[in-house]
């Protein structure tokens, strides 16, 4: 079980972000009889471009967007930014899981893991989802391949940025990720709802 988890949060974010090809993700990795239902959408259409470069922390225009393939109980989809010194980018995913605590056990185990890293608690973030958190790299305020983690209910989103480690800090990102994830909810209103509240 801890090993899809993994594969169903952790490979998706690296593969789509740091050496996206969609012809190497396979559809098989990710199936399975867990997942609730493909009851989701294009993310790129959902979040358009445009919109998510005026939300980033890159203040950059967008250069290209590309949707993941569409695997059942998830979508995703990302963004290049234009930039001359570095490669800005961002990543927004989302996994529905058949149950809210399948979405916790897999937030628990990759929260974990990233504690066992770097041997510091990430970021909270209250006031968004039934729990939410900011992971960057080993220096507290900078980071280059950072991610916000968001679960509410059986619901995982996921915002990642690479790119200005030293330019931009890491609180500058995690705001600008947490607007992000606040604007899906408004397209969306039902990722945002907690059966828990």
């Amino acid at each position: 079980m801890r090993l899809y988890y993994r594969c169903l949060i952790a490979l998706p974010l690296m593969l789509s972000v740091f050496s996206y090809n969609k012809n190497k993700i396979s559809n098989q990795i990710f199936s399975s009889s867990l997942i609730y239902k493909d009851s989701l959408f294009d993310m790129c259409s959902v979040m358009p471009g445009d919109e998510v470069a005026g939300l980033s922390p890159f203040e950059r225009p967008i250069k290209q967007v590309t949707p993941d393939d569409r695997l059942e109980g998830y979508c995703g989809c990302h963004y290049d930014l234009q930039s001359d010194e570095d490669y800005p980018q961002v990543h927004i995913s989302l996994n529905e899981f058949s149950s809210s605590k399948e979405a916790r056990e897999g937030y628990d185990m990759y929260r974990k893991d990233w504690i066992d890293m770097y041997g510091r608690q990430p970021d909270e973030v209250t006031g968004l989802g039934d729990a939410a958190c900011f992971m960057g790299n080993a220096e507290p305020d900078k980071c280059d391949d950072c991610v916000l983690h968001v679960i509410v209910d059986r619901f995982y989103v996921t915002v990642k940025y690479k790119g200005y480690y030293d330019k931009i800090p890491a609180s500058k990102k995690r705001n600008a990720a947490i607007n992000i994830v606040r604007r899906l909810y408004e397209k969306k209103p039902y990722l945002g709802r907690s059966r828990l509240s």
